[in-house]
């Protein structure tokens, strides 16, 4: 997936929030053009809240993913309002898009619902490694597990490989390169 990735001002200028909302549409964009191929490779999405439950998951695992990437260029106070402003801007994301299905609750609080989720699975992702290479297999196959939940029965035996051997490194692949031309090494950045 082609993703702009480079930006008039390259060097990261220390303002997480607008950062992490750079960060934050790369992350939506990766997670449609997700569900837009497994629709293509005919899973059953067949609904617009069975589409955002899948389209969560894949946020939570691109959330973990950044922050780990994160921890490499950033210090722990960084690395913090980053990740937060990153679920925060994703949460508001999801839920501006979740109101504009007909018939949806207008009063329910989906950002609300989306960061308590992602609290729960932060605590299952961090029982899983992360090196240069990225995420373990362990890490990966989660997704796919947390994915396979979501769609029906006929669609559950070949879903965790899609996610794992086909979705899952391009993602990785974007993600890493968003990240490391908008929080370039200080020697690049000019500093």
């Amino acid at each position: 997936m082609r993703i702009k990735t480079q930006w008039h001002n390259t060097a990261h200028t220390g303002d997480n929030t607008q950062s992490a909302s750079v960060v934050a549409l790369i992350c939506w964009r990766l997670a449609s053009a997700t569900i837009g191929n497994l629709r293509k490779e005919d899973y059953r999405i067949t609904d617009p809240a069975q589409g955002y439950a899948i389209i969560a998951e894949i946020l939570y695992f691109l959330i973990q993913l950044a922050d780990r990437m994160a921890h490499e260029k950033f210090s722990l106070e960084q690395r913090t309002a980053f990740v937060t402003a990153l679920a925060n801007r994703l949460g508001e994301i999801l839920h501006d898009n979740v109101l504009d299905v007909p018939g949806v609750d207008a009063t329910a609080d989906y950002k609300g619902q989306f960061i308590a989720r992602l609290n729960e699975r932060a605590d299952d992702y961090a029982t899983f490694g992360y090196t240069e290479d990225g995420p373990d297999f362990a890490f990966v196959r989660y997704l796919g597990l947390r994915i396979m939940d979501r769609l029906p029965q006929q669609d559950k035996s070949w879903i965790v490989d899609q996610i794992m051997d086909i979705e899952v490194p391009e993602m990785v692949k974007t993600l890493k390169k968003a990240i490391t031309e908008l929080f370039p090494p200080a020697n690049e950045a000019g500093e």
